[in-house]
C-alpha cells in the first residue's frame, strides 16, 4: 500500500518552460513516495500538506511561494514530527522560515538567500534547541547538539570573500 493522497495541480505554458506557471496542493496520509520507484532504502512516508504556487523552472529566475506543514515525515526509517516551513522566492531571492518541533530534532530557521548571481549569498539565523544525532540514526555514538548559528555570507566570490558564521552553544 502506498498510502493515500489528494493532489490538485495546474500547469500552464508547459511547452514554453520560460513561461511555465504552476499551482500545487498535496494532502498526504502515509504516502510512501519511493516505494513506487523501487527505492525502498530511501522510503519516504509523508503525512501532511504541501502547497506551492509559482512560475519558471530555473532557480535563479523563478518565483515561488510554498508552505509545508507535515505532521510526520519518515526517511530511511527515521521519523520526524511537526515540520513547518515557508518558502518565498522572487527572481532567485528566497526567504526560508520554518521550524521542526520533533522531540529528537527541534529547530527554528529564518534565512534570506540570493541565488541569482554567480556566487550565492545568505543571511540568517538557525537555532537548534535539540538534535539527537544518535537517535536520528545520523551518528554511531550518542551525540546531542544544541547551538545557535548566525550566518552572514555577504560575498562568496573567491577573491572577495566576505563571510561570517557564528556558532553559540
Amino acid at each position: 500500500v502506498l498510502g493515500a493522497c489528494f493532489l490538485k495541480a495546474q500547469l500552464k505554458n508547459v511547452r514554453k518552460p520560460d513561461h511555465l506557471s504552476f499551482t500545487l496542493r498535496l494532502m498526504a496520509n502515509d504516502l510512501e513516495t519511493c516505494k513506487s520507484v523501487y527505492k525502498a532504502a530511501l522510503l519516504v512516508k509523508i503525512n501532511g500538506i504541501v502547497t506551492s504556487k509559482g512560475s519558471g523552472i530555473a532557480y535563479k529566475t523563478s518565483d515561488i511561494v510554498s508552505q509545508i506543514a507535515l505532521s510526520s515525515f519518515v526517511i530511511q526509517q527515521n521519523l520526524y514530527k511537526d515540520i513547518h516551513f515557508n518558502l518565498n522566492g522572487l527572481a532567485g531571492v528566497y526567504d526560508v522560515k520554518g521550524k521542526i518541533l520533533d522531540s529528537l530534532l527541534r529547530l527554528n530557521m529564518d534565512v534570506h538567500t540570493s541565488l541569482n548571481q554567480p556566487y550565492p549569498t545568505a543571511v540568517g539565523k538557525l537555532s537548534i534547541q535539540n538534535a539527537d544525532l544518535y537517535a536520528l540514526g545520523l551518528y554511531k555514538r550518542p551525540l546531542r547538539l544544541q547551538t545557535n548559528v548566525d550566518l552572514n555570507l555577504k560575498n562568496l566570490t573567491p577573491d572577495k570573500l566576505d563571510a561570517y558564521l557564528r556558532f553559540d552553544s
